[in-house]
């Protein structure tokens, strides 16, 4: 039924390809949220519905009628597909709170010859003769999906004229599971949308609805197929099982099952089998320009059970191989067979035969199908299909490698100096990831089950480790094939990595990297680190740190070292002047490095030498779990080997007290004289705290006097035994020591006969003495 019959058409009709366009574009993209009532141009008026009255007069050439309860479309073609907002409501004192409906002009329905509509479900095509076809609109909706055409330019077709919409590859060939329906020029479709014919009548989805007279289907077998009949019978998929409702077969037995052909015979006596097929009414079989309801195929037959032994094949990889396996007497002529991935020739790399079984390596490069078959071939006078085997394609895995030496941090660069040890993980599908060496750039090696890599010491700039895709279940002659390379995506850049080399040595190398020896005319000490040794005076001018470059493994890396030397006296306090603090930058070499140590200036001054690594996390790997508190090495040796020390200080006694007669006791308050002193020292240096001591003192100085009233003054020859305490710059010609004195006194300022009573007494009590000028016996 026609939409609209104008008498007459404008001077200049709008552009039926941009009416097309919109009104596709507005089907596909514009959701239909508001009611839209659809009527074609020059129609009669159409009823809002419901008793709705227009609030507002319409625009777009649309016209209120009577009361308006009605509108009437526009009578200008120019308004096809032009759609205007009509606010309407129940009441006209509501229309405040009215609602809006969309007014669309659309243009008038086609005549449809629905004897030649045509669905080709292979080319994705609607084919309809009629006349009006211009803009008018093709929707479809199958197996969940659906879509929309307009037919632009519809081509003369006798005395009608024909359009062709396109619909999706897939449709079935059955069409009960196909719903097709039309819209006018300009028009929409959805559930919000009512359409009215030319005489403002309502018009039902039925009024729209196609169904296609024929189905052509152009394939009803893959253009690949062959059934595998090594073990008397096969199934080969059928690419529409909807269109075939029978099959019979030439020289063997066939039938239906589950959307398949399932064939039965003796491959021994065929290469090919014809199989007539029966299409479903209302399906033909279009091949060139004819069409056939009973088509009959020719279906080649595999002699040869062929399998993929490598895996699924890689998508997307430059280059990539497969390991296609035969099994029974077609192994013996695998190297004569030639071989296609679908109708593409691929190259064979290799083969390798095994009794009964036989292995061929093909090239089939890059790839992009989710799927891929393989057919072998026999030549001859014509190729013959021996074998087929279709198996899923596969992603290409991700590659995430890691490197590591083993107690230390990863690493973020491929170390030049040792080997790191590389982790990357399995890849899946029965296959494995072997790391490739890349000449000029790095090197790898396996032990035991590890992957070591090592860069290039001339190598510059940044790498990617690059892999070897391999199959696990290959027989040996192939478990080396690399199926494909593929990289890891992260440039890592090349150098030595930098160690804490054990310094005092291992349990393997005993040797430490650094010794310190002192020589005198030919003999030589070796200090041993964490003891202190004891060097004769005569060596102090003769300490080396000796430094072994040539004992260094080129593994460690530079090594970067604190060396401290410091001399201190026998008190503890260090030589300012001897100090040395270095940072020493160690790297493998030929000859060791020699560096002396002066600044000894006194008998048992001690030389400490410390030698440890800097924590820098810039220079050494695993910087932040170093130890740096105390010193990787350290030597120390007393220069000095005295058992005694004779030595002589002046000493200020004060409050000392002198026992003997009655004329010659008494308190002593100020005294001085000149003491030597004998004891002995320890393996340090220190003087003994018992002394043996004489000399000369003058006593009585500040006027004492007896307990009779005589005159204590007089000099004096002293000996016996004193108590020192060292108190300030111990071991040194300025020491300060405080004393506890018992002296036996001669008297040798007066004559004993002049004098009456005892020439000598003892003397007791505390001294303050300074300086200890001698020397060590």
């Amino acid at each position: 039924m026609p939409l609209a019959c104008p008498s007459s058409r404008p001077a200049h009709a709008p552009s039926f390809v941009a009416l097309a366009l919109l009104a596709l574009a507005t089907l596909l993209s514009r959701p239909v949220d508001a009611e839209t009532l659809e009527a074609p141009v020059g129609g009669k008026a159409i009823s809002l519905g419901r008793g709705r009255i227009a609030c507002d007069k319409p625009g777009g050439g649309w016209t209120a009628v009577g009361t308006g309860l009605a509108v009437r479309p526009p009578d200008n073609d120019q308004a096809v597909g032009q759609s205007v907002e009509l606010r309407v409501s129940g009441e006209r004192a509501n229309c405040a709170n009215g609602a809006t409906v969309t007014l669309l002009a659309v243009g008038e329905a086609p005549t449809f010859d629905l004897a030649t509509s045509v669905l080709d479900v292979d080319a994705g095509t609607v084919e309809i003769h009629g006349r009006g076809l211009r803009g008018v609109g093709l929707s479809w909706r199958a197996r969940s999906a659906s879509g929309a055409d307009v037919c632009r330019e519809p081509k003369p077709a006798g005395a009608t004229k024909r359009c062709v919409w396109s619909v999706a590859h897939d449709m079935p060939a059955d069409p009960r599971l196909v719903e097709l329906s039309w819209f006018p020029p300009g028009g929409r479709q959805g559930p919000e949308v009512t359409v009215y014919d030319s005489d403002g009548r309502p018009l039902g989805p039925e009024a729209f609805t196609l169904t296609p007279a024929l189905v052509v289907v152009s394939h009803v077998l893959s253009a690949d197929a062959a059934v595998d009949l090594s073990t008397g019978m096969g199934e080969v998929p059928l690419v529409h099982p909807e269109a075939v409702s029978a099959v019979e077969c030439a020289g063997a037995a066939c039938r239906l099952a589950n959307g398949k052909l399932v064939v039965r015979a003796d491959t021994s006596l065929v290469n090919s089998i014809d199989v007539k097929v029966t299409l479903a009414p209302g399906v033909a079989f279009k091949q060139e320009d004819r069409l056939e309801p009973h088509p009959t195929l020719k279906l080649s037959v595999l002699h040869c059970p062929l399998s993929f032994a490598s895996g699924p094949p890689l998508r997307a990889v430059e280059g990539a191989l497969t390991v296609v396996k035969f099994e029974g007497r077609c192994a013996a002529e695998a190297e004569a067979l030639h071989f296609l991935e679908g109708t593409r020739p691929v190259e064979t790399v290799r083969t390798e035969t095994a009794g009964q079984t036989a292995w061929v390596v093909l090239r089939l490069g890059r790839i992009a199908a989710n799927e891929v078959t393989i057919t072998a071939l026999r030549g001859g006078t014509a190729d013959i299909p021996v074998a087929t085997a279709k198996t899923p394609t596969r992603a290409a895995p991700d590659v995430r490698s890691v490197l590591e030496i083993p107690g230390l941090p990863p690493l973020a660069f491929i170390p030049s100096n040792r080997g790191a040890v590389v982790h990357v993980g399995p890849p899946g599908y029965g296959a494995t990831l072997v790391l490739l060496p890349l000449e000029g750039v790095y090197t790898t090696q396996t032990v035991g089950k590890s992957t070591l890599i090592v860069g290039d010491e001339f190598a510059a700039g940044v790498a990617t480790l690059r892999y070897a895709y391999r199959g696990l279940a290959l027989p040996e002659p192939l478990k080396d094939m690399d199926l494909a390379v593929l990289e890891d995506p992260l440039a890592r850049p090349i150098h030595e990595v930098n160690i804490p080399a054990p310094i005092a040595g291992t349990l393997a190398r005993p040797q430490p990297l650094a010794e310190v020896i002192c020589s005198e005319g030919g003999h030589s000490i070796a200090l041993v680190p964490g003891e202190t040794a004891r060097l004769p005076y005569s060596m102090r001018d003769g300490c080396r740190l000796i430094v072994h470059r040539e004992r260094l493994s080129a593994e460690y890396g530079t090594q970067k070292l604190a060396l401290d030397v410091d001399i201190l006296r026998a008190d503890g306090s260090s030589r300012s002047e001897a100090r040395a603090s270095q940072t020493l930058v160690l790297r493998a070499g030929k000859e060791p490095l020699d560096a002396w140590i002066h600044g000894v200036g006194a008998q048992f001054d001690r030389i400490v030498v410390r030698l440890s690594h800097i924590a820098d996390e810039s220079h050494y790997t695993g910087a932040a779990e170093m130890l740096t508190s105390e010193p990787a090495l350290k030597w120390t040796a007393i220069v000095g080997t005295g058992r005694a020390r004779l030595y002589a200080a002046p000493t200020i006694p004060t409050g000392l007290y002198r026992f003997g007669d009655s004329e010659h006791s008494g308190v002593l308050s100020l005294n001085f004289g000149v003491i030597s002193r004998l004891t002995w020292l320890d393996e340090e240096g220190h003087e003994g705290f018992l002394n043996l001591e004489g000399g000369v003192m003058v006593i009585g100085l500040a006027g004492s006097q007896s307990t009779t009233g005589e005159s204590l003054s007089q000099a004096a020859a002293v000996i016996g035994l004193g108590i020192g305490i060292p108190f300030a710059n111990r071991s040194s010609v300025t020491e300060a020591s405080i004393n506890l004195h018992l002296w036996y006194e001669h008297d040798l300022s007066t004559s004993s006969s002049t004098v009456a009573g005892k020439p000598w007494s003892i003397i007791f009590g505390p001294s303050i003495s300074i300086g200890n000028v001698g020397a060590n016996l």
